[in-house]
């Protein structure tokens, strides 16, 4: 399966998208089967997401966000961006994931894709490696900074659900990715931590059922699903 690019509403982003300020706008993406069921069970819709960040607190701006959609109903898509952090992003940081001050001077800001996070967290279960003690909480406190009141969104966490499985609590996703299988992508792009993190999510539905890993839902939300939600970012 080819997921298509989600456009948000933002003209700045789509201008984003037909630039070099995505670094990976097209992703080539296998089938999910699995994770597809995985998502019937839920009975939710799942957005697996990564940010780049400015840093390591989670105060951090955002510098990249990127995620893949996949419906309850079926629907999938893909969305992949740079951003602005309108502060400084520290070497240290630039370092890890390759994205300096000077590449992202002229991208949109976070204000442009604020309500579509918004949409994501009130229609979707979060998904991620270790969205639930970092990325929902950047996005929660960047979105506040833009006057988005986020609420807590459904979480499956792929980390929790490797620590539960394993009872260990160590394993960053590389050593996760090599433990399944996983052809990872590129590390520290948003889009490549998304497409590992998928395929892990995969090679865990396979390996162990999706009874497993059900549990590993935390459901936070307090406003119910549209019965055919469709992203609208």
């Amino acid at each position: 399966m080819k997921y298509n690019v989600i456009i948000l509403s933002v003209q700045t982003v789509l201008n984003c998208f037909m630039t070099t300020l995505s670094r990976c706008p097209s992703p080539e993406l296998e089938r999910l089967d699995a994770v597809l069921d995985l998502v019937q069970a839920l009975d939710d819709n799942l957005c697996i997401l990564d940010t780049e960040t400015t840093g390591f607190s989670r105060s951090s701006g955002v510098v990249e966000l990127a995620y893949v959609w996949l419906g309850v109903d079926g629907a999938s898509e893909a969305f992949s961006c740079l951003l602005n952090p309108e502060m400084d992003i520290p070497d240290q940081a630039a370092r890890v994931h390759g994205v300096y001050n000077e590449a992202v001077s002229k991208a949109p800001t976070y204000e442009s894709v604020a309500q579509g996070v918004a949409y994501i967290f009130d229609n979707a279960a979060v998904s991620g490696f270790n969205v639930r003690c970092y990325d929902v909480d950047v996005l929660r406190n960047t979105s506040l900074r833009y006057g988005v009141s986020l609420q807590s969104p459904n979480v499956f966490d792929v980390r929790d659900i490797w620590r539960g499985v394993h009872k260990t609590t160590k394993g960053n996703l590389s050593h996760v990715a090599d433990h399944y299988g996983v052809t990872p992508g590129p590390a520290h792009q948003g889009m490549g931590d998304v497409i590992t993190t998928a395929r892990i999510l995969e090679a865990m539905v396979r390996a162990h059922g999706i009874d497993i890993l059900l549990p590993y839902l935390q459901r936070n939300r307090t406003s119910p699903r549209p019965a055919h939600a469709q992203v609208m970012v």
